[in-house]
């Protein structure tokens, strides 16, 4: 399947690409980890903002 070119977000690299439906289970399983993932992510930056503004 054909693959869109990749775009760089911090040291992160997505691609999209194309697949088969997924069974509406297996797609709800998969925003769920994506959601949880992406959550976890700003919380770290959250995090490493406070921080920084304490050092200064």
């Amino acid at each position: 399947m054909p693959s869109l070119s990749p775009e760089r977000i911090s040291k992160f690299e997505m691609r999209i690409t194309c697949c088969a439906p997924a069974a509406l289970s297996a797609a709800k399983r998969r925003i769920e980890a994506l959601t949880v993932w992406l959550l976890a992510q700003w919380l770290a930056r959250q995090q490493e903002g406070k921080q920084v503004a304490r050092d200064e």
